[in-house]
């Protein structure tokens, strides 16, 4: 007879428990990527920048964690230095004139004051030892956004939904993983949407973006309709205090830029519908290694996003 759901799930956590979590390896960078702990916000940005990476781990001169910075830990503090969010005209000119002082603040903050500043990276540490994929995922789930993999004290690699994404595409055949792989998108609870129009300044979409904890919000035209997505790695061309000016341009302009300068960014967003299946989205998402996709409806409204993460986490539940 059919196995019931109940005894899918058990078959699934049961793999999970017995799969270490060191099989995901193969899918990490050759080289660690680390913050050294002496450097400022404009040091960080750049080597998140570089390595076209959304985090990374402060380390001490003998490589020892002392905490997790990522892009919404800088923007938090971006947000701080601008202190609004009144963006009426007066101010937007003022900005675009007058900004080298917060452009000082902004680059020149010691990055070990902005870690966690956003409240979503604690460094929560997994030993190499005895820990599986279903440790991770339970972690994951309960809201930690990486995990750095340490052994004696030393960051080995950074365990992020995305690693289990890139495992997870070459395992779909995988009998445990079936039904989870065959829910539609639709089938999970919906998530609010962030969105902005396009004629809305950059740093606007950024302060909006950190008060509601995500990392890209959807841009929309007048009616409401999707036609592309802004995310904090766009922050990459702002490299400087005379770069720092491209905060204050629109969005719609902001992202032009970033366009000429990335030929990975040519596309139009990426989305997916409601009735497609998470193994189709999970595929999509790891072959053009992005984190989210926004969801429209067979309207082509849009009603939801889906992160790696909420992928991920559908294999415990």
């Amino acid at each position: 007879s059919e196995p019931t759901t109940d005894t899918k799930m058990a078959d699934r956590v049961d793999l999970l428990k017995k799969t270490p979590l060191a099989v995901l390896a193969c899918y990490t960078t050759p080289k660690l990527i680390t913050i050294p702990e002496n450097a400022n916000v404009g040091k960080a940005l750049q080597v998140l920048r570089d390595s076209n990476v959304y985090a990374a781990p402060v380390v001490t001169a003998e490589n020892v964690p002392v905490g997790m910075v990522d892009l919404n830990d800088i923007t938090q503090w971006l947000a701080t230095v601008l202190k609004g969010s009144e963006w009426n005209e007066e101010r937007k000119n003022h900005l675009r004139s007058h900004h080298n002082f917060e452009a000082n603040s902004f680059f020149s903050k010691p990055v070990k004051e902005v870690i966690n500043l956003s409240g979503q990276d604690k460094l929560d540490a997994m030993s190499v030892d005895d820990q599986s994929l279903y440790d991770a995922i339970t972690r994951l789930a309960s809201g930690t956004r990486r995990l750095p993999l340490v052994e004696d004290s030393e960051v080995l690699t950074v365990v992020s939904p995305s690693l289990f994404v890139r495992y997870l595409s070459e395992s779909i055949t995988t009998p445990e993983f079936a039904d989870v792989l065959k829910l539609t998108v639709g089938e999970r609870p919906r998530k609010d949407v962030v969105s902005i129009q396009g004629s809305a300044m950059v740093a606007e979409a950024l302060i909006l973006m950190s008060t509601k904890g995500v990392s890209s919000c959807a841009i929309v035209d007048a009616s409401g309709k999707l036609y592309s997505t802004f995310t904090l790695k766009d922050l990459r061309i702002v490299t400087n205090a005379r770069s720092f000016v491209k905060l204050f341009k629109t969005v719609d302009e902001y992202i032009l830029d970033v366009r000429r300068r990335s030929a990975r960014a040519i596309f139009p967003a990426i989305h997916c519908y409601t009735k497609d299946t998470l193994e189709r989205v999970l595929l999509r998402m790891a072959a053009a290694r992005i984190h989210r996709m926004f969801v429209l409806n067979e309207q082509h409204e849009l009603v939801d996003v889906i992160s790696l993460r909420d992928i991920v986490t559908e294999f415990i539940k």
